[in-house]
């Protein structure tokens, strides 16, 4: 359902500028029927990029789409940053 939260929140989101910090993972994902693409589109729609928490911590790039969607699916990493 958070999806739909964050969604429902365009204008907010774009306003406050907020840091997200969240979860995502296949088994989870699975079950409300979103993937890799389908997050990292909404959060690109909100004008947010991703990173995981280290990558941000240390100032790094951004995750491209591809980044994103290696990490979901070997599943090695589960906590990403959302933020603009």
């Amino acid at each position: 359902a958070e999806m739909d939260v964050l969604k429902g929140a365009k204008s907010l989101i774009g306003r406050s500028q907020p840091v997200l910090l969240f979860e995502c993972g296949i088994g989870a994902n699975d079950h409300y029927g979103y993937d890799a693409r389908k997050v990292f589109d909404v959060l690109y729609d909100l004008g947010l990029v991703v990173n995981t928490l280290d990558q941000w911590i240390r100032q790094e790039e951004v995750l491209s789409y591809e980044d994103f969607r290696q990490l979901y699916e070997r599943q090695t990493e589960y906590y990403f940053i959302a933020f603009k």
